[in-house]
């Protein structure tokens, strides 16, 4: 059994906490903030964890040799700083993305080999459908839509913090579906000193077109469709994917007097929570154990986080030209 420790006890803990123990991690030992032991007592108890030491500064646990395994989900303004001390004892970490919020901060963590980011996305049927179907098909276009809530204005110097903590999935998604791709073109619409909507164009490595749209707070869902010639798969949301081939035509009648096309739908498939877990986290915990044990792994690695803060930071520099 690999006994794992914790730092970060805030909502995402939990859908970690409950993969762990379905998976086989033994939980030695949690953290948190600063003068934050009555949560962490709070924590312990919601989530059944009256073995697990509770350490009231995170330093002290990374210090401590109590750990096999190391869980980083706290703030993302504090884990940088926790990863790079934890790094140095060369045991298996996870940490929650995005990890930092500029990707050159990350250059410093791609030379250790003991760090997983936990883009737990990856791990979907839906998504491995999608992957395949680009894989083995002739993949002419790519269209994202991102509706993401809008936390910030265009004075700063980066995109709203919302598309990093939680749109960065879209990108990571992104790269692991198509292994790579270069945005060529990007423009915002601000209003009100308010990013509104974000366009942008690219290609992945083999050449197919990639159309990202992000438009702030609008009534629709996060989806990525895959378009080669007749057949399509759809993400929306992420966690099915819907395999259409080919148009079904309906002439007019005389209650709806237009045509329509429609298209065929000849698959759904829909990613499923082992043992209740949240999609991807019971997956991604099963393959961080095996990373524990030095067998194959094929969660996110520094070099993935940094690959995809590098995606969003080049639409920013197109969309300031």
């Amino acid at each position: 059994m690999v006994k794992i420790a914790i730092i970060g006890c805030g909502n995402i803990a939990r859908f970690h906490v409950h993969a762990f123990k379905e998976t086989g991690f033994s939980i030695v030992a949690i953290s948190g903030r600063e003068n934050s032991s009555n949560k962490l007592k709070k924590f312990s108890e919601i989530n059944n964890l009256p073995d697990s030491k509770i350490f009231s500064n995170s330093l002290d646990l990374i210090h401590s040799n109590i750990w096999d395994a190391l869980l980083i989900c706290c703030p993302t303004k504090n884990t940088l700083k926790y990863l790079k001390i934890a790094s140095n004892y060369k045991k298996p970490i996870l940490a929650e993305k995005p990890i930092d919020y500029q990707s050159k901060n990350l250059l410093p963590l791609i030379k250790y080999e003991n760090i997983k980011v936990a883009f737990n996305r990856r791990f979907y049927d839906s998504v491995k459908f999608a992957k395949n179907f680009y894989d083995v098909n002739n993949v002419s276009l790519i269209k994202v839509s991102i509706p993401e809530k809008n936390n910030n204005n265009s004075e700063s110097k980066k995109f709203p913090d919302s598309i990093y903590d939680n749109s960065i999935h879209m990108f990571d998604l992104l790269n692991y579906i198509l292994g790579s791709y270069n945005f060529t073109f990007c423009k915002s619409f601000i209003h009100e000193s308010e990013f509104k909507t974000i366009i942008s164009t690219g290609k992945s490595k083999n050449g197919s077109l990639v159309q990202l749209d992000i438009c702030f707070n609008s009534s629709d869902n996060f989806s990525i469709n895959i378009i080669s010639n007749e057949k399509r798969v759809e993400l929306c949301p992420i966690e099915i994917a819907k395999f259409y081939d080919g148009i079904e035509i309906t002439e007019p009648t005389g209650e709806i007097p237009i045509r329509r096309y429609n298209p065929i739908l000849q698959s759904e498939l829909v990613s499923i929570n082992p043992e209740n877990t949240k999609p991807g986290f019971y997956e991604q915990a099963q393959d961080f154990y095996r990373f524990c044990k030095n067998e194959s792994s094929e969660g996110a690695t520094i070099i993935d986080a940094y690959n995809n803060l590098k995606s969003i930071e080049q639409l920013f520099k197109l969309q300031k030209k």
